[in-house]
């Protein structure tokens, strides 16, 4: 199959979480069963500062955004083997952060993404790239299958192409004023039907990605199920219960070639399951010089790698600190997100100064080291569409504590319902006694050597590669051909 990916972000181009790692590994996934896959990208200013080789493909295709025309330029690279198209215009991507700055979204946000589909959609066209299916991704390109259909202008395309559009975080809508819908071109039925981007008065991208699209996946079976609920479904239950079979979830992967603890570079001793304890000590004590941690080479260390924002359960978190921080571990936090969250991190490394540090930002290789190095990680999230933080951590010898919610429920099994198999610990609903509970869980496993190691093995055994999910979405790709 020829599979054309549209997506706003991409490891290691331009990277926000889940939608990033999708957008690389994917796509690598595909290529590797034989099929011919190219990503069309914004070319971010993240974009040029990764130092990879750039060729241009097109100075000037004409886009138009309401009555006014703007020039789009193409570049592209093959840097990871998968052909990539780069969507240039520098006023609209050329900026430090991809959709808003940090206290608020940039004021033309519409107008950009808007652009860069149209341009994404002409591009299809002007490299004859005849595709058999375009594969959308969450709000950003909400309005390709539209376009597919009706052109770039609004005056008819008639596609060829079947479509797959993909949720990663139906929190995130793309919702404008419904003025907006003006400037896309399209016929007004695009917007006014019932199987239109209209939303309350307001225009939805993302409702145009699961109205427009053949079939509509999201990243894990559980979420699949809770967002065609009133509790999960954000106002588009009934968007996505109408759906029916054409919804399907499909849990995420992630790459094993690039997170593999015998091979991964930023450790100064890597190890696989037979040498994990050994691995994780010296990880272990490479994070505590690193960091400030005091020396205290035979307790626990609970890592939490995330975004400081609500739905990742910050709040809970908070309220559970004092109790948590009474046990014999340590503790280390790196995310950066909402100002409130960073000052409360803050307040948590003077109360338990030596024994809970907080690093604010991103650093990969840090984050990397906090795997390598965490007994346990910490998933509190009050709701999850799939979660990569469990996936790294069994991957490297951990074990999670994650809520029952979504990709979580998914992916980590409780010990404590399944002795046999289970990879980590669930809690629920998602409370403070419960949580605290699911902690000692995990500590009790730790602080027994021979569950620690049979928990520990079955973790880092488990297939969460692309393998499996990239074969489940080529069976999808071949279901909606199918049905031509």
């Amino acid at each position: 199959m020829k599979i054309v990916f549209i997506s706003s972000e991409c490891v290691p181009y331009a990277s926000t979480g889940g939608l990033g790692d999708v957008s690389s590994s994917l796509p690598i996934a595909l290529h590797a069963l034989g099929h011919d896959v190219c990503r069309i990208l914004p070319l971010y200013r993240s974009v040029t500062e990764c130092n990879i080789s750039l060729s241009l493909v097109q100075s000037a295709i004409p886009i138009g955004i309401g009555y006014e025309t703007r020039m789009a330029e193409v570049y592209a690279s093959d840097d990871d083997g998968v052909p990539t198209y780069f969507i240039s215009r520098e006023e609209y991507f050329d900026r430090s952060h991809l959709y808003g700055l940090p206290h608020r979204d940039y004021d033309d946000l519409f107008e950009r993404f808007l652009f860069f589909q149209k341009a994404a959609v002409a591009l299809i066209d002007l490299l004859r790239l005849d595709a058999d299916m375009v594969h959308t991704h969450d709000w950003q390109t909400g309005l390709v299958g539209f376009f597919l259909e009706h052109g770039v202008q609004g005056r008819g395309r008639g596609r060829q192409e079947r479509t797959v559009f993909t949720i990663h975080n139906l929190g995130y809508q793309g919702l404008f004023p419904g003025t907006e819908f003006a400037r896309t071109g399209l016929p007004y039925p695009c917007f006014s039907t019932e199987d239109g981007l209209e939303f309350y008065g307001k225009l939805s991208c993302l409702k145009g990605g699961l109205v427009s699209a053949d079939a509509v996946t999201t990243v894990s079976e559980s979420y699949a199920e809770e967002i065609r609920t009133e509790d999960g479904g954000r106002g588009l239950e009934g968007v996505l219960s109408g759906l029916g079979d054409r919804l399907v979830g499909i849990t995420n992967g992630i790459d094993y070639t690039a997170w593999n603890p015998a091979t991964d570079k930023s450790l100064t001793t890597p190890y696989d399951s037979d040498s994990s304890d050994e691995g994780k000590k010296k990880a272990k004590n490479a994070l505590r010089e690193k960091v400030g941690l005091s020396d205290a080479p035979d307790i626990p260390l609970i890592g939490m790698i995330t975004r400081l924002t609500h739905h990742k359960g910050l709040d809970l978190l908070s309220e559970a600190m004092p109790e948590i921080m009474k046990r014999n571990l340590q503790f280390v936090l790196l995310g950066s997100g909402e100002p409130g969250y960073c000052d409360l991190a803050a307040d948590w490394m003077d109360q338990w100064n030596g024994k809970c540090v907080c690093e604010i930002g991103f650093d990969a290789g840090l984050a990397r080291l906090i795997y390598a190095a965490a007994d346990i990680i910490l998933v509190p999230s009050v709701f999850e569409p799939c979660g990569l933080s469990q996936l790294y951590c069994m991957r490297y010898g951990g074990i999670p504590v994650v809520h029952r919610t979504g990709g979580l429920a998914d992916t980590v099994v409780d010990v404590r319902e399944d002795p046999v198999d289970g990879t980590g610990v669930q809690f629920s609903p998602h409370e403070k006694d419960p949580l605290v509970s699911a902690i000692d869980a995990a500590l009790d496993i730790w602080n027994d050597p021979a569950s620690r190691k049979a928990i520990r093995q079955r973790g880092m055994a488990r297939d969460s590669s692309w393998n499996t999910s990239a074969a489940k979405y080529v069976q999808l790709y071949e279901s909606v051909l199918g049905s031509k």
